[in-house]
């Protein structure tokens, strides 16, 4: 009971107490004399004294009621306040408490209950060991018996370890209750979690810590500016820019040092920021240094607001971009250049994506594939609309994502109108930070026309080489067929008439021309047969053949002739063109089984760069172009490849020989000229020949008479490495009469020469002999005897024997191979003539 009564309850029950023990004192001596006045003998001195002892009992029973009635009384009362007073404590947002004398809890709001994590119910009749650590409970308790002795009012921090809970620190006020007679009797007090503010606070102290490192240190210019752009504050980079100290600058304000033509634009900025309109802005501008030189900075300005929102300072970031403007400066003028390029250069410079759109391409490409605008190309699929085989496109992608670049990419490419182009690529991947492939950049050049002379060039070094190995072939077979046709001549000779030999004899010889033929086609493919030009009129040259034509081809076949008004004069082989027509016509008569149309036109043209670009062949000037056009089943695109090749043929085996459209071209091809053919399947086809036009005069040609041949006796040097053709041309000049004297090679010759030089007459040679030539042979006859005669024979083509100058030098020459009369009329003529 005790501890529950407080100091007034105590003195109040001491009073009590006195009082009644007087009472009872005195009561109980009246009582203990009367009781022995009334009944003396009644009650025995024990009796008397248990009497007294239950009256005392009784009456300290009284006393007791009365004083825990009073303080159940006043206990009641005092729950009643704090019941009231924890109504409205709770409400609070700080913790707020209130303590006895003796550092026991009588009262614990809800606030305090979050910050501590226990219910009012489990703290209240307990102290601080219920929430705190020993060392925090004795620190706190310490600090309410100050306050309770102190009677003061105290306000500190105090950082606490609540258990099963973060340290925490508190704003904690304790003061000290009163009781009515001015004792302590308790004590309350009022905690707030400032835990957080502190943090802020320590995290405020060290930003502004970092701020003003930062700002002293930072690598980029600094300033604050009040609001009239005065200089408060610099750091050393904001120095370094423009040459002046920082005690320099804070006596001087933004437009001293901004250069005059840049000040306006920056005011403009900064009314902006000082009305509201704008929070910062980022301007590039010029300083004027210290030294007088400009220096371009970008400028950021924001501004700097008070806990009013009135700006109260501005904030400058300066970066010096001198050195990046120069750049720019050099960089425009690279974009200028690359612009020009991009936009004149003949190639196509473009930027696609990996899907198959254009991203950019330049003015060429639009005019290469046909399309108005940049935009109508960038609609169009490239894979789709573009490729002509869009597998090509996923090749290319392919090869240039593997290797990072491609070059000389070939592909087939379509304009809007159809037409097909052969392109070659040139490109490399742009890859973004992850790698990823966002774009292919590169050039596209038109090769169509160089693919096309390439495939000219190609051709023609084909047919070149087989040029080369037909004429070698007619040489080494004229030497044969010379032989054969010569002996075979030398037999005929001997033979009788009547002789049933006879018809062997002249089929030999039959079947020897025709050989001989074959090879004279061979070497006018080749273009190394011997010709003799001449100017000529070339619609006459067609008049003078169209009869022949005419009995070729079938009487299904009509000819007709559209030959232009205006005449050309051209320098050829008069029958190597009649031949070549008669090749063309029997060509055009074999591609019309059923019938049709052979049409031969002339008409004159001028052929100029621009049909030489186009068509891969030519030289500029006036050309005869004559056309041979027919109406049969035309040609495919392989067979026209092939149809000029020797033996090649479309005729079943045994109906041709395949060499003549090879002959015709070998002949256009040594008059100086150009062919060509056109045809499609079904279409029929046209060739068109192109001769070059002079401006010489026609001459008519006689006709001259042959004389018969006829034998002599003159003696002739004949120098010939054949053994067989040796032998054969000094057997025929024998039974002529002439005296041969025969050598195998140049040194031989020479040798001869010297030791009968006075008695040989003609020296008959073939060109191309060991050791010398025959030319070189005759040269050095020539220094011994100025006035000998020659005569050259050779089975080789027009290129040697022109290299080796009998046609340039006004020489007798007979090409192998010859017939043995033909021969022997040659030699009488030079040795009349020498006679004559």
């Amino acid at each position: 009971m005790a501890y529950m009564l407080n100091k007034e309850d105590r003195h109040a029950a001491l009073r009590i107490v006195g009082i009644y023990a007087l009472v009872a004192a005195v009561w109980i001596f009246i009582s203990d004399n009367a009781l022995r006045l009334v009944a003396p003998d009644i009650l025995s001195f024990a009796h008397l004294s248990i009497v007294k002892g239950f009256f005392f009992i009784i009456i300290t029973a009284i006393l007791l009621y009365q004083l825990i009635s009073r303080h159940i009384k006043q206990s009641r009362e005092m729950e009643k306040g704090l019941r009231i007073g924890q109504s409205m404590i709770n409400a609070a947002t700080d913790a707020m408490y209130v303590k006895d004398v003796n550092g026991r809890y009588l009262l614990f709001n809800s606030a305090a209950s979050r910050a501590t994590g226990k219910s009012a119910e489990e703290v209240i009749g307990n102290d601080d060991t219920i929430l705190l650590s020993a060392e925090d409970a004795r620190m706190a308790m310490k600090q309410d018996r100050q306050i309770i002795d102190s009677g003061q009012v105290q306000t500190y921090e105090q950082y606490v370890k609540i258990p099963g809970s973060i340290g925490k620190i508190f704003l904690t006020t304790k003061g000290p209750i009163f009781a009515e007679n001015g004792e302590v009797s308790g004590l309350f007090g009022v905690s707030r979690d400032i835990t957080e503010r502190k943090e802020l606070q320590t995290m405020l102290l060290e930003s502004e810590a970092r701020f003003h490192t930062a700002f002293a240190q930072a690598a980029v210019g600094q300033a604050m500016t009040d609001t009239e752009g005065n200089f408060i504050q610099v750091n050393k980079a904001y120095c370094d820019i423009t040459g002046y100290t920082e005690q320099e600058l804070q006596a001087m304000s933004i437009e001293s040092i901004t250069h005059p033509e840049d000040f306006p634009g920056c005011m403009k900025h900064i009314s902006e920021l000082l009305s509201g309109k704008a929070n910062s802005f980022i301007i590039e501008k010029r300083y004027i240094t210290k030294s007088g030189d400009p220096v371009w900075i970008r400028n950021s300005t924001a501004a700097v607001r008070d806990r009013l929102g009135n700006i109260s300072n501005l904030i400058a970031l300066s970066e010096d971009i001198t050195e990046r403007k120069k750049a720019e400066v050099c960089l425009s003028a690279s974009e200028e250049k690359y612009r020009s390029i991009f936009e004149e250069t003949k190639d196509v410079i473009f930027i696609s994506t990996p899907e198959g759109r254009f991203i950019d391409v330049n003015p060429v490409g639009l005019e290469w594939l046909g399309y108005s605008s940049l935009e109508e190309l960038q609609k169009i699929d490239i894979p789709n609309d573009l490729y002509v085989n869009a597998q090509d496109r996923i090749l290319f992608q392919e090869a240039v994502e593997r290797q990072g670049h491609v070059k000389d990419f070939e592909v087939q490419l379509k304009k809007t109108n159809g037409q097909q182009i052969t392109v070659r690529i040139t490109a490399t991947v742009v890859r973004d930070e992850k790698g990823r492939v966002v774009s292919y950049r590169g050039v596209m050049r038109d090769v169509t026309l160089e693919k096309t002379l390439e495939h000219q060039i190609m051709q023609a070094q084909k047919m070149e080489a087989v040029g080369q190995l037909a004429g070698g072939i007619a040489h080494d077979f004229n030497n044969i067929l010379s032989a054969i046709t010569g002996y075979g001549h030398l037999v005929l000779m001997q033979v009788q008439a009547d002789s049933p030999l006879r018809p062997y004899v002249e089929q030999i010889l039959e079947s020897s021309e025709r050989a001989a033929m074959l090879t004279q086609n061979l070497l006018t493919f080749s273009r190394k047969q011997i010709i003799t030009p001449q100017p000529g009129r070339i619609n006459e040259i067609i008049r003078n053949v169209a009869p022949v034509l005419t009995r070729l081809i079938r009487e299904d076949i009509e000819l007709k002739l559209e030959l232009s008004i205006e005449d050309s004069t051209v320098e050829v082989d008069r029958l190597q063109i009649e031949q070549l027509m008669m090749n063309l016509a029997t060509n055009a008569r074999d591609a019309m089984p059923n019938g049709g149309i052979l049409t031969i036109g002339t008409q004159k043209m001028h052929m100029d760069a621009t049909f030489v670009e186009a068509h891969g062949y030519g030289k500029i000037g006036t050309y005869a172009v004559i056309s041979v056009e027919d109406t049969g089943v035309g040609l495919d695109e392989k067979t026209k490849a092939r149809i000029f090749e020797p033996f090649f043929t479309t005729k079943e085996l045994g109906k041709g020989t395949g060499l003549g459209l090879a002959m015709a071209y070998g002949v256009v091809k040594q008059n100086s000229g150009y062919i060509n053919v056109y045809s499609e399947v079904g279409k029929g086809t046209t060739f068109r020949i192109y001769l070059p036009e002079i401006t010489s005069t026609v001459e008519q040609i006689e006709d001259v008479e042959i004389q018969s041949p006829l034998g002599g006796t003159e003696t002739i040097l004949l120098v010939e490495d054949d053994q067989a053709l040796r032998k054969l041309a000094i057997t025929l000049l024998d039974k002529y009469g002439y005296t041969v004297i025969g050598a195998s090679d140049s040194d031989e010759a020479l040798a001869r020469f010297i030791e009968y030089k006075e008695s040989i007459d003609l020296l008959i040679t073939d060109v191309v002999i060991p050791k010398r030539s025959g030319i070189e042979v005759f040269e050095e006859i020539k220094k011994l005897n100025p006035e000998i005669k020659v005569l050259f024979l050779s089975g080789y083509a027009k290129d040697i024997t022109q290299n080796k100058g009998i046609l340039n030098t006004n020489v007798n020459f007979l090409q192998k191979p010859v017939s043995p009369n033909t021969f022997l009329k040659k030699v009488r003529e030079i040795l009349d003539h020498r006679l004559g």
